[in-house]
């Protein structure tokens, strides 16, 4: 209303990407409940009493800035960088509004998948009888982030997970489970030693666990696989692993 009494031109809304298609849908629906008339959408854009109106995302915004900055001020270009990483850290980290079919039951089921793996992985292993693994004592481990499964491998304290931070990290692998392994029966500690070898494989292929206690090698589930058959092809990279990485 202000705008159109005062013969604006436009009404431009900025966010982060992860919100643009919830919120021009409530944008348009506010207009409609206070009477607007919206003519001529195309996009992110409409016309509302005469008014456009429209939504960008930051990542458009600065996209913008930089074209423009790198032909009239060359010097603007590193505080636009920055700002280009903070916008990609808040959009990384945003709340993903939900969706319709994200509060279907059928979500918690594909959820439960991963645990799944996880726990037939486990059994698996023990049921290895060229390998000595042994779960007495230790505990499932559920996590914010995931789910852990302790299990003594040849006597060594070891670990199966299944972490959401990892598979979210754009500079590691695009899995959601790991696999590490320490010098001996305490699970929660590698030697500096093991820990340099484990640093000579791939970086993408490797994380940090427990405050950088733990470096993890990233495991690849294969796809349109059924539950044995997935955990079988865990199981061979982790045999596979830990033999590489003792020799």
């Amino acid at each position: 209303d202000r705008l159109k009494d005062e013969e604006g031109k436009a009404l431009v809304f900025v966010c982060p990407e992860q919100r643009k298609v919830y919120l021009w849908d409530e944008i348009k629906n506010r207009c409609r409940k206070e009477g607007k008339t919206l003519t001529d959408e195309d996009g992110y854009r409409v016309t509302v009493d005469g008014v456009a109106m429209a939504l960008m995302t930051w990542a458009q915004v600065i996209e913008g800035l930089q074209r423009v900055a790198s032909s009239v001020a060359v010097e603007s270009l590193f505080d636009i960088s920055e700002l280009e990483g903070f916008c990609e850290m808040m959009d990384s980290t945003a709340f993903i509004p939900f969706r319709a079919e994200d509060l279907s039951p059928d979500v918690q089921r594909s959820e439960e998948r991963y645990f799944q793996v996880i726990d037939r992985l486990c059994e698996m292993l023990k049921a290895n009888k060229a390998i000595n693994a042994d779960t007495k004592n230790l505990r499932a481990t559920p996590t914010r982030t995931g789910y852990n499964r302790y299990i003594w491998i040849n006597d060594h304290g070891s670990a199966l997970v299944f972490d959401r931070k990892a598979w979210m990290n754009k500079s590691s692998a695009e899995t959601p489970f790991w696999f590490y392994f320490c010098d001996g029966k305490d699970c929660y500690i590698q030697s500096e030693d093991l820990k340099a070898k484990l640093k000579k494989l791939p970086a993408y292929e490797i994380e940090s666990f427990g405050n950088g206690n733990k470096i993890a090698v990233a495991l690849y589930a294969p796809v349109n696989a059924q539950l044995d058959e997935i955990a079988e092809s865990l199981m061979a990279q982790i045999i596979d692993y830990m033999k590489k990485i003792e020799a």
